[in-house]
């Protein structure tokens, strides 16, 4: 195991833990004001920080490609020490140095496997999205050990045809596509290979057919007597439907963070700080907790508790969706509270804000969103738009 440490002077070091042995300690040669540090995710809080015109956190990427090429050198080989394990280190952090032979070629799955490995040990809520896509490219080569030469046009092709057979939805497969290419281009960049093929891999993606609850199906939700956990369930949903947060943020907020109605909060995805203005029944709910939430169970049995909440509170209106599966558009028609899913929550609070006429780019500071149309593929702005000013033609009255 391998971490970044950041002395007091600023200066980034390696520390890897091998055999259980004292730490390894190398210098990065990097340096960063420690006010720019991110301890916790262990790199620079923007990539835009440069250390004598490199990336740092780009630097920090090499780094521990190197660390991770020196152990699966060490674990294939003899001849171990703290000295050698070092000279090893510098050769695979400058491979130019050193002839294509003596370079330790790390496959595909190895990389991909690695790279899980680190986002699963980080805490980070991508990784169970990337640990699906390695478990299809596990199935799909099964004892095969793919170079990344082999993710060629090719492999695009045939691998496409593949997870369309395994029934998936389109937007399942753009998103297995996003994190093939995300890992591809980390190793170029790490320079494990050369192969550009990836940046031609097309991703398609279709509109979802999601929903929304009204201000009054929020009523009703708030107004159902409820006891334990689904009492608390119903009290996180309500939390996120006022708030806008994704569910990884619910539990952050907590009434020692509310300064004159407003709260602000980093989101755990993307890094986005949000300030948010508190709604009195979130003000409410925190009170009952004595202003600290209490532990949030599994997103999927928080999953059941919603549906089950909404059948309770009658959210019954039949809802018509189509999605594309194995190629082909699937029509089913659902009662709304089926449908229903800790995303509801984020897509109420935008949906509801936009139906009263709050301008998208507000909106858009709270939940964190960076572009517009990243915004509108969320929440239908247009369509939403367009009812409220239908609802005012003198025509439909």
């Amino acid at each position: 195991m391998s971490t970044f440490r950041l002395h007091a002077n600023g200066s980034i070091y390696v520390l890897h833990y091998y055999g259980g042995s004292n730490p390894i300690r190398i210098s990065t040669k990097l340096k960063i004001d420690p006010d720019k540090w991110d301890k916790t995710k262990q790199k620079a809080k923007s990539v835009n920080y440069k250390y004598k015109g490199k990336s740092i956190n780009r630097e920090l990427i090499r780094h521990q490609s190197a660390i991770e090429s020196t152990v699966q050198y060490f674990e294939q080989n003899s001849g171990f020490s703290i000295k050698n394990f070092k000279v090893k280190y510098q050769e695979f952090l400058t491979p130019g140095s050193i002839s294509k032979s003596q370079i330790y070629r790390m496959k595909f799955l190895d990389f991909f496997d690695k790279k899980y490995e680190e986002m699963k040990a980080n805490k980070q809520i991508r990784h169970k999205g990337y640990g699906s896509t390695l478990n299809h490219l596990k199935g799909y080569f099964k004892f095969r050990k793919p170079s990344f030469e082999d993710i060629d046009m090719s492999f695009y092709s045939a691998y496409g045809k593949h997870l369309q057979s395994e029934n998936l939805s389109k937007n399942t497969i753009s998103n297995h596509w996003k994190h093939i290419k995300a890992i591809m281009k980390e190793a170029y960049i790490q320079k494990l290979h050369t192969n550009t093929d990836y940046e031609n891999f097309k991703r398609t993606r279709e509109e979802s057919d999601t929903i929304y609850l009204s201000e009054k199906e929020l009523d009703a939700i708030y107004n159902l007597k409820l006891k334990g956990e689904k009492d608390r369930v119903r009290d996180y949903f309500l939390i996120g439907c006022y708030t806008g947060l994704r569910y990884s943020d619910w539990d952050q907020l907590n009434s020692s963070i509310i300064k004159d109605g407003m709260a602000t909060i980093r989101a755990t995805k993307t890094g986005e700080q949000s300030t948010i203005p508190i709604h009195p029944r979130v003000k409410e709910i925190l009170d009952k907790y004595d202003g600290v939430l209490p532990k949030k169970i599994s997103i999927q049995k928080i999953n059941e508790y919603i549906k089950a909440i909404g059948l309770q509170a009658k959210i019954n209106e039949n809802i018509e969706t189509r999605i594309t599966k194995g190629g082909k558009v699937v029509k089913s028609t659902d009662p709304k509270y089926k449908l229903m899913s800790t995303h509801t929550a984020r897509r109420t609070f935008s949906s509801i804000l936009v139906l009263n006429g709050v301008s998208p780019y507000l909106i858009m500071k709270i939940t964190g969103h960076r572009t517009l149309s990243s915004f509108e593929k969320y929440v239908r702005i247009e369509d939403l738009q367009a009812s409220v000013e239908l609802q005012h033609v003198d025509f439909f009255k």
